[in-house]
């Protein structure tokens, strides 16, 4: 339906925004809100949003930003990772969990460790393998999916003010 179709297309452009403002935006006491909500939250939408920007958060705050909650952080990435919601696990393990152990390299043991699932830690294993040997690669695709993501909300922008 039209009025489906609408609230999709703010949601993602929502998703959008927030993740452009996540990027310039440095404020801790939300990290508590979004940790919370990624681990807690009813909704599987909420949970998955919220990862998508924690994953941002671990790809372009600088890491002394994040340390005063990295016990936090750590314990609500392993929650996460075991999440019901297929999408919120998936987005988990290939952003979450991969800016995670390029920020803070020394606690990826620690997270394994923590893993209940052996299967899961294996995969994690393997992803931990390859973003190592691909790290350049990984930061080139994540600034450019950044870059890619935020094209759409600068053309709207500029068709907006040169409309006025």
């Amino acid at each position: 339906t039209l009025n489906g179709q609408t609230v999709k297309m703010m949601q993602v452009c929502a998703t959008n925004a927030m993740l452009e403002i996540i990027r310039h935006v440095t404020f801790r006491p939300s990290l508590i809100f979004l940790m919370d909500s990624a681990s807690k939250n009813r909704s599987k939408d909420v949970r998955h949003a919220c990862v998508k920007y924690l994953a941002q958060i671990m790809g372009s705050w600088p890491a002394k930003g994040i340390e005063p909650v990295l016990p936090s952080m750590e314990n609500c990435l392993i929650k996460v990772l075991t999440d019901p919601s297929q999408p919120v696990r998936s987005e988990a393990k290939t952003n979450f969990y991969s800016k995670f152990i390029v920020a803070f390299p020394s606690n990826k043991s620690s997270v394994l460790n923590r893993l209940q699932d052996r299967r899961l830690r294996k995969s994690l294993e393997q992803l931990q393998i390859t973003s190592s040997t691909s790290a350049d690669t990984t930061d080139t695709s994540s600034v450019a999916s950044s870059q890619a993501s935020s094209a759409p909300l600068s053309s709207i922008t500029t068709d907006r003010h040169n409309s006025i």
